[in-house]
């Protein structure tokens, strides 16, 4: 099943340096979340790094964001329908 969402929900917490997105009303099922990186400012530093959270779980530590465009891919099953939290925390 592929589902394109928008996202509904933007929680940014500057106290905790980290940005979340909320993703309401997905089905169970599984699912891939695509994830694109890219740091217009590298050329002035080159360790910026997050951490990956997908609804609590740690899906990548210390992932580096560079001037390049990249992108990831996290699985997740949804064991029954609700919300999808998707968090960057500096790490």
């Amino acid at each position: 099943m592929e589902v394109q969402r928008h996202v509904l929900h933007l929680v940014v917490s500057t106290s905790e340096d980290k940005i979340t997105y909320k993703f309401d009303d997905i089905e169970e099922g599984e699912y891939n979340i695509y994830v694109g990186y890219y740091d217009p400012w590298s050329k002035y530093t080159n360790n910026r790094k997050v951490d990956v959270t997908i609804n609590d779980n740690l899906v990548a530590t210390g992932r580096k964001i560079t001037g390049e465009n990249t992108t990831d891919k996290y699985g997740l099953t949804m064991a029954e329908a609700g919300t999808v939290t998707l968090t960057f925390s500096r790490s």
